[in-house]
């Protein structure tokens, strides 16, 4: 019955669309019409899915052997790490998934010394309107959303799922370590740039114009996929590491202070998202339940068993009607979650 509440997203002309991914179009209409269903997504949507899965990778490796790598090629929204997620949510034993696994790896190169020597580096500036940008000799991004944390997360879920290809685990660990390095710190605690470009390499240290503490581009996202590496790799250092830089980034005033909405990408129910998605993995409950506080005022602790604060659904509803809690589609399931690629 759920399925034919997607009918009209299935029969549309789109399949080919360069902005198909988990976030739009028919392989997001597919993911959530598996995890909504009882006897999962129908083999049509399944069929169509992978079809949708190869022409985004032939694009992507067209692109990438040009030189011309697009943000929307691998990344996790409109990219080749958004359909490794749907695919291994949908059918892990597709060939597709596979196949796109092994081009994150080849795009995986990371060089710390020179951003634009980084495999996923692409040509085209953040924000593609800024002409000015466009001097800055492209960017690399360090974010779930659309940069290597999303690339990180998305082959350690796999990983953890039993999808193991050759390289992955090895790329994983090379690409986490890159992610930490790009860290930066003061006295504030610690926080990324949302992406590296020639502007903000002569920043350094002393700006944090362009230092979120959101999911899509900043800690709360990089720390999740972090821990998720650890998980993937056992390597209890990585998920030390996401609780520290995590709980630090919660202490800090000026972070905050830049959290101006309630959504799961930029604002808070992302953020306390992926701190609850940590605490449930890491049984510390009191990483999301900083987070909470940090939100915003709430019900009294006391009132709250600490142990249930590692439940999304608890979070969701001590946020209440202050925030904005937009795609709680994706809760069915843990599919929530598993779109964001934090758990």
């Amino acid at each position: 019955m759920a399925s034919q509440g997607y009918t009209s997203l299935l029969d549309c002309n789109s399949f080919d669309s360069p902005r198909n991914g988990l976030f739009y179009g028919l392989p997001a209409a597919v993911f959530t019409e598996h995890v909504a269903s009882w006897g999962g997504a129908s083999s049509e949507s399944q069929s169509r899915l992978r079809h949708t899965a190869q022409v985004k990778l032939t694009s992507a490796k067209r692109h990438a052997e040009m030189g011309q790598l697009f943000i929307g090629d691998y990344d996790l929204v409109q990219g080749a790490a958004g359909y490794v997620i749907a695919l291994a949510t949908v059918d892990p034993a597709v060939p597709e998934l596979r196949e796109l696994l092994e081009f994150l790896i080849s795009i995986a190169s990371a060089d710390a010394a020179d951003f634009r020597n980084c495999g996923w580096h692409v040509f085209h500036p953040q924000n593609p309107f800024d002409e000015a940008a466009w001097a800055y000799g492209g960017h690399t991004s360090l974010g779930m959303a659309h940069g290597v944390a999303g690339l990180i997360a998305a082959m350690s879920i796999t990983l953890l799922a039993g999808v193991a290809i050759p390289r992955q685990r090895q790329v994983i660990d090379r690409l986490t370590t890159y992610l930490l390095e790009q860290r930066r710190s003061n006295q504030d605690g610690d926080w990324w740039p949302s992406a590296l470009d020639a502007r903000v390499l002569e920043a350094g240290n002393c700006s944090r114009d362009d230092a979120p503490l959101s999911w899509c581009v900043g800690v709360a996202g990089n720390c999740a996929a972090i821990d998720l590496a650890g998980h993937a790799l056992g390597d209890r250092e990585y998920s030390s590491s996401a609780i520290q830089i995590f709980n630090s980034s919660l202490r800090s005033t000026s972070l905050k202070q830049r959290v101006l909405s309630g959504g799961l990408c930029h604002g808070w129910a992302g953020i306390v998202s992926a701190a609850q998605a940590i605490s449930s993995r890491n049984q510390y409950p009191r990483l999301g339940k900083a987070a909470l506080i940090s939100a915003g005022p709430r019900p009294s602790w006391r009132d709250v068993d600490e142990a249930e604060l590692c439940s999304l659904d608890l979070a969701l509803d001590l946020i209440g009607s202050r925030f904005d809690a937009s795609g709680c589609v994706y809760s069915a399931g843990g599919a929530w979650t598993r779109a964001m690629a934090i758990g």
